[in-house]
């Protein structure tokens, strides 16, 4: 039998009614005493950093609740095959209230209980998912979308002084070398070659990105910006068509350095978990454990995406945890300097101890007269990696990295 747009309407309501009594039901269960009909999204407001976990979750689910009012007035409006500017301007709205509860509060499908981990599953799945299917992509991404991204390098780097390398599969002498009183940075080439992601080559389809977010609707945070310790840059939620468009080089998309986009150190897999099923956890990740509580990969490895254009930057920095990245899509240039290096990190400066003050695009003989004890031209290891490659940075160890051409990488802190 052929179903109809009708009876998808139909069972797209019924689902929309049953979820909207579960976030209903739990809400009341966090919160007792709570009034359903006062819920709204101008009512909602944002936790702030002393909210308890408790907080939290009632505003997620708040934000579920009035996500679901919006889209029950879309489907309502039998909006399901055609879509006039209001209609789209509803559903976009329910999108980017329930995206953004995702996103600012931290509470995503893998660190929610078992009987809300199930609620913003369906609501994408079961409602936004096949209405937002109907909508054309958002601008500026064309209709039809390149099979690739560019693989033109957009500058070139020479890599000076290489470090040592180790096989993928050398786990017992990696085990050896990172147990090491101070381990020193390692080149892993092909790592991830039998990716998912690298094997298929799905990762380096926009058209897969742009099916992953319906036409690049949904909101991801990203870094505006050349570089974290720029006066211009900032951070905010934008569509994930900025960040593609600016990827896929399309004529008027790529910006000034100041409003480059750049999504940094966030798990995306979070918000979309079938991007997990394409990575695969380095072995090498269990190759130490950390049973330090302040350590931020204590517990176990950590995972990050890291997706721009090209002329993306991380500026000279460390992490408190060891770290393997592993490029997947591009080419990128890291160099890496070890834990003792004068690099002049001022909090005063940059907010952080972490950050260093030296910026390695300025080589001009003005800015290094700035830095009169930094080891502009030896003491450092460089490399650029290409897809499938990674490199092992030890805890501590700084480094600089810049994007080459569009790039997307995995980073796992351990």
């Amino acid at each position: 039998m052929v179903r109809d747009d009708k009876d998808d309407s139909l069972l797209m309501r019924e689902n929309l009614v049953q979820i909207r009594r579960a976030v209903g039901r739990d809400l009341t269960q966090e919160q007792l005493g709570v009034d359903l009909a006062t819920i709204s999204l101008d009512g909602l407001v944002q936790p702030t950093a002393a909210a308890t976990p408790s907080d939290i979750i009632v505003y997620f689910l708040s934000s579920l609740y009035a996500g679901t009012d919006i889209v029950g007035q879309v489907i309502s409006a039998n909006a399901y095959t055609a879509f006039d500017e209001e209609k789209d301007k509803a559903l976009k709205q329910a999108v980017q209230i329930v995206d953004s509860a995702v996103i600012l509060t931290g509470v995503v499908i893998t660190s929610l209980r078992p009987e809300h981990r199930k609620h913003d599953r369906n609501l994408y799945t079961q409602v936004l998912g096949p209405l937002l299917s109907h909508l054309p992509p958002l601008r500026p991404l064309p209709k039809v979308l390149p099979r690739t991204f560019p693989d033109a390098v957009a500058e070139m780097r020479v890599t000076r002084y290489p470090m040592d390398r180790i096989g993928s599969a050398d786990f017992e002498q990696f085990q050896l070398h990172i147990l090491a009183s101070d381990p020193q940075p390692l080149a892993i080439p092909a790592l991830a070659l039998n990716w998912p992601a690298l094997a298929d080559g799905h990762w380096n389809s926009p058209g897969f990105w742009a099916e992953l977010t319906y036409g690049g609707h949904r909101l991801v945070p990203a870094e505006r910006g050349r570089s974290y310790t720029d006066s211009e840059w900032s951070v905010a939620l934008v569509p994930f068509a900025e960040i593609l468009a600016q990827m896929l080089e399309l004529p008027g998309a790529l910006p000034q350095a100041a409003e480059i986009c750049y999504m940094a150190q966030y798990n995306l897999a979070d918000q979309f978990p079938e991007l997990a099923l394409g990575v695969l956890t380095p072995d090498f990740c269990h190759a130490f454990y950390d049973d330090d509580e302040d350590s931020s990969a204590a517990g176990g490895p950590i995972m990050n995406v890291w997706l721009g254009p090209a002329g993306t930057v991380s500026p000279l920095h460390r992490d408190p945890a060891h770290n393997i990245y592993v490029q997947v899509v591009g080419r990128k240039y890291f160099r890496l300097y070890p834990k003792a290096t004068a690099v002049y990190a001022d909090t005063a400066a940059t907010g952080t101890t972490t950050t260093s003050t030296v910026d390695l695009d300025d080589d001009t003989p003005e800015n290094r007269r700035r830095y009169p004890n930094f080891d502009w031209d030896t003491g450092y290891h460089d490399i650029v990696l290409g897809p499938g490659d990674a490199v092992f940075i030890p805890r501590g160890w700084w480094h600089y990295v810049r994007s080459l051409s569009p790039s997307i990488g995995v980073n796992f802190w351990f």
